[in-house]
């Protein structure tokens, strides 16, 4: 419960919003007034002011949060330090990722990770950057491969950039016109207005960034379906349906460099570029500097 109601006056805080506080945790308003009521019962003085506009913390609910911050990171340095005591032997590093970019990286690392530190297990969670940076800010998360969160207390190591792609399906008007037999460069962004196009979840920062390069160029996208990751539009374009942009690595995956049914264009870096990197929050600890060791020479080892 008090892990919870950390969670819900930091967001609330941080969006002024209870609504957009439920959104960012996927979980419903309902339920965060619930447990923020319960609190309030609990201690006899309100923790929300609410406004009609807004909805911030009273004075009260700033102290309650920064009393709970205080204890997970006086939990979490505990940890660490039992962690020492045990020489790193055994624990749990709580692994996040964008999707789906864990299941291909995951079983690249993990041997040799597991050869290093045969007790610490690895949870791997895939999840949009946003929510990646709120669990590393509250201790919930160890280590984030994926796009740069933007909070000043996460540390950035950025890996090489990488290009975006844009598949085509064989039954699309542009595969006909345009069909090659090798990746090509796009240079006619024409091509892209009022495709039919397959995107991933708003949330994700990954549409994001293909959304405002489409509004910067002024292009219409016609969207068809819209999935949860890059790794099922992609199959979905290996099906003969549509388009979509995706990755060099989610294309390889799906068996479609050598498709003669799909078409593949590669993207200039300076009108969109794919920047990821890892991100810590605290010092890492050797376990940590070892996985950040290992994804670095997967990262660097791989085409693109």
């Amino acid at each position: 419960m008090s892990r919870n109601i950390k969670r819900f006056l930091e967001a609330i805080h941080q969006y002024q919003s209870i609504s957009k506080a439920a959104t960012a945790l996927y979980v419903t308003q309902p339920y965060i007034s619930q447990i923020i009521h319960k609190y309030e019962k609990q201690y006899g003085v309100p923790l929300l002011n609410r406004g009609k506009n807004k909805t911030d913390l009273t004075g009260a609910g700033l102290k309650l949060l920064h009393y709970l911050q205080s204890c997970a990171q006086r939990e979490q340095q505990f940890a660490q330090e039992m962690a020492s005591i045990a020489h790193y032997h055994t624990g749990t590093i709580k692994f996040g990722t964008n999707q789906p970019l864990g299941r291909y990286l995951l079983p690249d690392i993990f041997p040799d990770f597991h050869k290093a530190y045969p007790n610490i297990a690895v949870q791997l969670l895939e999840l949009p950057t946003q929510r990646a940076a709120y669990l590393l800010n509250s201790n919930e998360l160890d280590i984030f491969y994926g796009m740069q969160t933007n909070l000043n207390e996460i540390q950035f190591l950025p890996l090489k950039s990488n290009h975006y792609y844009w598949i085509i399906a064989k039954e699309s008007d542009q595969h006909t016109r345009y069909k090659t037999e090798a990746i090509k460069s796009l240079t006619n962004f024409e091509l892209l207005n009022n495709t039919p196009l397959i995107n991933v979840t708003t949330h994700s920062k990954f549409q994001q960034n293909i959304d405002q390069f489409l509004l910067m160029n002024g292009l219409h996208s016609k969207v068809v379906a819209t999935v949860p990751d890059i790794d099922i539009a992609t199959n979905m374009v290996g099906h003969h349906i549509a388009s979509t942009f995706t990755t060099y690595q989610a294309i390889q995956q799906n068996h479609l460099l050598l498709d003669p049914a799909v078409t593949i264009y590669q993207l200039p870096k300076t009108q969109l570029t794919l920047q990821a990197g890892i991100s810590t929050r605290i010092k890492p600890t050797p376990p940590i500097q070892k996985l950040i060791a290992l994804i670095t020479q997967a990262i660097e080892s791989k085409n693109d």
